[in-house]
């Protein structure tokens, strides 16, 4: 089962995901990752308290990442356990901040953030 939550840390959006990330759950996850980047507003994503990762999460990341790249948005991982294993391998980390926790990735994405400027 997945649960997620949106709160800020250190006045960054925060998206935190508990449970499980597999085949059944991704679509959930995707949803609340578009939310997430249509603010067009910098971000973290907390999958510290994430117990199983398929290669699916990987595919989604990736194209948050690219999307968030051309809209200059930025945002940072936090990730343990299951998380880092699939993605240190594939050096994913070259495209995308990851810290091993939520206050590290939002002290990141708060010193190196690019808001668009509002209308």
């Amino acid at each position: 089962m997945l649960f997620t939550s949106v709160s800020e840390i250190n006045g960054v959006t925060a998206l935190s995901v508990y449970g499980e990330i597999d085949a059944t759950s991704l679509g959930s996850l995707a949803a609340h990752l578009q939310d997430i980047i249509d603010e067009g507003r910098p971000f973290l994503i907390d999958c510290t308290n994430s117990h199983f990762c398929s290669t699916a999460e990987l595919s989604i990341l990736s194209t948050l990442a690219s999307r968030a790249n051309r809209l200059s948005i930025t945002w940072a991982l936090a990730a343990s356990g299951g998380t880092l294993r699939l993605l240190e391998p594939l050096e994913f980390d070259t495209k995308v901040a990851v810290f091993g926790s939520p206050s590290e990735a939002a002290a990141y994405v708060s010193a190196f953030s690019t808001e668009k400027p509002s209308a």
